[in-house]
């Protein structure tokens, strides 16, 4: 079975819904993946082992305390398995994702260089002025993707980890608000 792709599935926990979704590739002959959160903002989330023997598939994310075991359809389109995560085991199917233009995200993340560090934002939309979205209380991306999103139908836009926060490097000392704004670089 040749797992590589994208898959997509939705976690039900107790009545809430969370889509998930798998990124498998094949690199001199290993795979690796990762695991991306869209409602929750998060991307790249790493898994730290993943095989495929006969038609199951097996992952482990340490950092979450989860695993995943599931198989695979006999045409290979999805893998029907269970989700565990401290103690809670849960029903999970994975459909693979067609890619065609339609199924692109709206929002893209990507690492900026702000000279002494790098910055993780999501960007999305087109237009001037572009609408950023600020989270506060130690919040990051996650806190403004849903809203983010539907904004980035008509409208450029911006979220971001602050430093040291999500995947944005940590900043220079000391942490003032005179440094902060030393540090700040336009977005091009």
């Amino acid at each position: 079975m040749k797992p590589d792709g994208d898959w997509k599935g939705t976690l039900d926990a107790a009545g809430t819904k969370l889509d998930l979704v798998l990124h498998i590739t094949t690199k001199d002959g290993a795979l690796s993946a990762t695991l991306d959160s869209p409602d929750q903002g998060a991307t790249g989330l790493p898994i730290d082992s993943i095989s495929v023997t006969g038609n199951s598939l097996r992952f482990e994310m340490k950092s979450l305390g989860a695993n995943y075991e599931g198989v695979f359809s006999a045409d290979g389109s999805q893998i029907e398995g269970q989700f565990s995560q401290q103690g809670l085991r849960l029903p999970l199917t994975f459909k693979r994702i067609v890619k065609d233009d339609s199924s692109e995200s709206v929002l893209k993340l990507q690492k900026v260089d702000v000279g002494s560090h790098g910055l993780q934002l999501l960007v999305g939309g087109q237009g001037s002025p572009a609408v950023i979205f600020e989270g506060g209380f130690g919040a990051g991306i996650a806190s403004w993707s849903k809203v983010q999103k539907d904004v980035a139908a008509f409208a450029q836009t911006v979220s971001y980890d602050r430093a040291g926060l999500g995947q944005s490097d940590l900043g220079p000392k000391p942490r003032s608000a005179k440094q902060i704004a030393t540090c700040s670089a336009p977005l091009k």
